[in-house]
């Protein structure tokens, strides 16, 4: 996996974890959730800065836009926040 890649997957399988075992994330608002993320959108954003090729691929030929959706059907109210916010990023 590419750098952006990897910070993204680690971004989805916290989102995953805080809404399994910390039942008061779903009650949170907008800004709130993302005060969990900050250090992951904070390493997004520098790669960004730094000119990364956001439509790289992996090894798989997938690009960060496949690790987004990959699995967009489960949950995709409570990941709604986190999507928005990295689109927000990258464009």
């Amino acid at each position: 996996d590419t750098p952006l890649h990897t910070v993204v997957k680690m971004m989805l399988q916290k989102q995953d974890r805080l809404t399994e075992f910390v039942p008061s994330f779903k009650e949170m608002g907008y800004q709130e959730r993302l005060a969990f993320f900050k250090n992951e959108f904070d390493t997004v954003e520098a790669l960004l800065k730094q000119g990364y090729d956001f439509p790289a691929q992996n090894s798989q030929g997938k690009t960060i836009f496949h690790e987004l959706c990959a699995d967009w059907h489960n949950g995709a109210k409570q990941k709604d926040i986190l999507y928005r916010q990295l689109l927000r990023l990258i464009f």
